[in-house]
């Protein structure tokens, strides 16, 4: 109450410059302002007094993990904390949050009765413990002593069965050297007394009863030794277990992450805070199956799932998920552009471009296969199955949101947990395609238009044709309205021979030679199928970028003007290829260069 006296009093040095410069308890305090002091202090602690329930509480809380929004690297985690309160200023404290998370995205939000007034984060320590032992740490060491105790009494029990043993050894030894040392002495005695053989059977019936109970007393003692042993082996790991706890009572207390929260309250309070916060360490991706039914009407049943994983180190239980396509974490500015500077520089003489190792083709295959190592991968299907309710699409543009429409557990430590979204069937165009040059196999295609109300998700797919399981491809994205292309393996049916006919170097002209080069292909496709198909067939002749080569393509049939993906030089033809049908493409190139330059054809990296 003294501080807030002195807050209230330097905040109007005014009326109490007095206390500007010092506490009120400093008694070197002018009198000259005492008196205005006192006059002023007394109302202000009336009114403090009066007002003394709404001041600040401190409340500590615990938070629970009501929902999360994963995106395919990351996730927007919601706690919610409880709070119960009277009107006025209270301070929170909520010291279980995870030590891994962007401290900067935390963000803490309250219905309209509270005002939020700050938000602070950091990684704390547990108090440090006081020096009189804790009741845990006293039971622990007395656990620890109990344990030694018995690990004495072993020994000691030890200790006396190795005095039995030692006695019965010296009774051993001793009628061992009783019978060795005194026979004749026996025999004279005997002989004198007039001893008959009574006498000597039970001399020895009583040595060999001496000697068997001192055998009797040492085999007894040894099995004895051998129990405690074994006992004394798991008193020792008990011993173990017992230290261990008692160290661990003496570790440093862990971190804590601890956010403190003040808000201020019009009315008393019973409600719950919303704590959110963003982490890298969860994310999701997209699998499906997709089954090929190539019945009277083809068409694919796709089923959709989300493969979910989170490593945060505390389970997500009963949460409320909601998957996005957004990525949070990517750009959301395009990139600055700067000037481009163009500069000249000697060209060296064939001859020295030789010896350097310059050629056009190198530098090609050069960027070629940079191109190729940076390629991305295909990425890996997981699997795993907990199939759940479905969920509630949201799209906005080509943002999709998938909110699940029951609760679900994820596990903290990284395990794959895969939920279906939905399952849908759509009508397809099926197509055969072959790229003969290359494999003459022919491979099925389905051509699907996407009605799904928002577009395709990249990822891995299960590919199926009339039940059988084909393998796995990656279905790249696609908007919504558009065609995917999906692959579902070899077609045996279909035979492709590829086969060249002529090739042929040359030149002509009496002036200045010109070089030739004639090739000539022969492709056959035959349909063993009972019913109609589809068979585009692709190629490729040269291209030229130089305007001394000349390249003229020949083929019958005339195949499609323009490859779909603007590819120059890739060529396709669409065969109808009825039952039992055979069709015949002839193809082939002209290439015409000058005579004292060479031809080199190499693959661009398309």
């Amino acid at each position: 109450m003294v501080r807030r006296l002195f807050a209230v009093c330097k905040k109007n040095a005014k009326v109490c410059p007095s206390f500007s410069r010092r506490r009120t308890s400093d008694r070197q305090t002018s009198t000259k302002y005492r008196g205005t002091t006192m006059r002023f202090a007394l109302p202000t602690a009336a009114l403090l007094l009066s007002t003394s329930a709404a001041i600040a509480d401190d409340i500590t809380a615990a938070s629970t993990i009501a929902a999360a929004t994963v995106y395919p690297g990351g996730a927007t985690v919601t706690r919610t904390v409880p709070v119960t309160a009277g009107a006025g200023s209270h301070t929170i404290t909520v010291s279980d949050l995870p030590l891994d998370f962007d401290a900067d995205s935390l963000r803490v939000t309250g219905e309209d009765s509270l005002t939020i007034l700050s938000v602070n984060h950091r990684i704390d320590r547990l108090p440090p413990r006081e020096e009189n032992r804790s009741p845990e740490h006293q039971a622990a060491e007395a656990a620890v002593e109990a344990v030694q105790q018995d690990l004495r009494d072993i020994d000691e029990a030890i200790a006396a069965q190795m005095t039995r043993i030692a006695v019965a050894n010296k009774r051993v030894e001793f009628i061992d050297a009783l019978i060795e040392r005194e026979a004749q002495d026996m025999v004279d005695d005997a002989d004198s007394a007039g001893a008959g053989l009574e006498t000597w059977v039970s001399a020895i019936d009583t040595l060999a009863t001496a000697t068997e109970t001192a055998l009797d007393a040492k085999r007894l003692a040894e099995q004895e030794i051998a129990r405690l042993r074994r006992e004394r082996e798991d008193v020792e790991k008990d011993l173990e277990k017992a230290e261990q706890a008692l160290a661990a009572l003496d570790l440093p207390p862990p971190p804590r992450s601890v956010a403190t929260i003040e808000i201020a309250a019009q009315t008393p309070l019973d409600t719950e805070l919303a704590i959110v916060y963003r982490t890298g360490q969860a994310g999701w991706s997209p699998v499906y199956d997709m089954r090929l039914d190539r019945g009277s009407a083809p068409e694919v049943k796709v089923t959709r799932h989300a493969q979910v994983t989170q490593w945060t180190g505390e389970d997500w239980d009963d949460i409320r998920l909601t998957l996005s396509t957004a990525r949070p974490t990517g750009a959301i500015m395009a990139p600055e552009i700067h000037e481009q500077i163009a500069r000249i520089f000697p060209v060296p003489s064939p001859k020295r471009a030789a010896t350097l190792g310059f050629s056009d083709s190198a530098a090609v295959m050069e960027n070629r296969m940079e191109s190729d190592a940076l390629a991305p991968s295909e990425p890996v299907m997981m699997e795993a199955e907990a199939p759940v309710p479905g969920f509630t699409q949201l799209t906005q543009g080509q943002t999709v949101v998938y909110q699940l429409n029951e609760p679900v557990d994820i596990a903290g430590d990284q395990t794959m947990r895969q939920v279906r979204i939905d399952q849908q069937s759509f009508p397809v165009d099926l197509k055969a395609l072959t790229t003969p040059q290359f494999d003459t196999t022919a491979f099925l295609s389905a051509d699907l238009t996407n009605d799904f109300g928002g577009p395709i998700l990249p990822g891995q797919a299960s590919m199926f044709r009339d039940g059988t399981f084909m393998g796995t491809a990656f279905i790249p994205f696609t908007p919504a309205g558009d065609i995917a292309k999906l692959p579902f393996g070899a077609l045996d049916e279909i035979l492709v021979s590829y086969r060249t006919l002529e090739r042929e170097d040359g030149d002509f002209g009496l002036i200045g030679t010109t070089n030739r080069r004639i090739e000539r292909f022969k492709i056959t496709a035959r349909s063993l199928m009972d019913a109609p198909v589809t068979l585009v067939v692709t190629d490729r002749a040269p291209v030229s970028e130089q305007e001394d080569l000349e390249i003229k393509t020949v083929a019958t049939p005339r195949p499609k003007p323009v490859d779909e993906e603007g590819k120059r030089g890739v060529v396709t033809w669409e065969l109808a290829l009825q039952p039992g049908e055979e069709q015949v493409i002839d193809f082939g190139y002209d290439l015409t260069w000058p005579g004292d330059q060479a031809l080199e054809i190499f693959p661009r990296p398309f």
